[in-house]
């Protein structure tokens, strides 16, 4: 275990086919911490009594069809045609997402104060961001790069298709940061450290943030 008192927690947040999951996951190995994604989710539903799939769903913009449903369930004398009218729509864009997102934000601050963890995701940069013990990562890439990537993730040629995923990814990150915590996403001030992974291997990525962690 590397020795990195004065850093109890890390922050990893990446662009799709950056390979910020392997990075997180071998930093965490690294160090002796524990690796957390998909435990966050578990931890919050059950905490919340719902399914992983809302809680899941509560980090993404909901589309216009949905809610349009939670609006109608919760005020069934609102028109249709209200969404058609930003000022009638805005009000309850997020508000049932934002509820359950609650619950996954306080299992991230419960994670920070156990410390010894790398969180991937999950808005830990913008939660964490006043902690002094946190290190907060963004590993980010070209769009060339990461597509060929995410397209040995889909496990397909159609170079077209993987560009379109990742447009679309991007987009709805960046969406959901500005709209839930009024930040952006790429913004290397909501970091401390910033890596293209054009430049360096993963395994140079890994060593860079773990020695980063270790002195602080």
């Amino acid at each position: 275990m590397t020795d990195c008192s004065h850093t109890r927690m890390i922050t990893l947040s990446r662009q799709l086919g950056s390979g910020g999951e392997s990075i997180a996951r071998a930093t965490a190995d690294a160090l002796g911490f524990r690796y957390l994604d998909s435990e966050i989710i578990t931890r919050a539903a059950e905490e919340a009594g719902a399914s992983e799939a809302v809680m899941t769903e509560s980090e993404h913009i909901p589309s216009l069809r949905q809610r349009m449903l939670a609006a109608l369930a919760g005020n069934p004398g609102l028109s249709a045609a209200g969404w058609f009218q930003p000022a009638q729509a805005a009000p309850g864009l997020f508000m049932t997402s934002a509820l359950y997102r609650r619950f996954i934000e306080d299992v991230v601050r419960d994670v920070a104060a156990e410390g010894q963890a790398v969180i991937l995701g999950h808005g830990g940069q913008a939660l964490l961001r006043d902690r002094w013990d946190t290190l907060k990562v963004l590993v980010t890439g070209s769009p060339e790069r990461r597509a060929l990537r995410v397209q040995g993730m889909l496990e397909t040629h159609d170079h077209d298709l993987a560009e379109k995923t990742l447009c679309e990814w991007d987009a709805g990150r960046r969406t959901f940061y500005d709209h839930a915590y009024h930040i952006d996403w790429l913004s290397p001030l909501n970091y401390d450290l910033c890596l293209n992974t054009d430049h360096m291997t993963e395994a140079e990525a890994i060593e860079t943030v773990v020695e980063a962690a270790r002195r602080r």
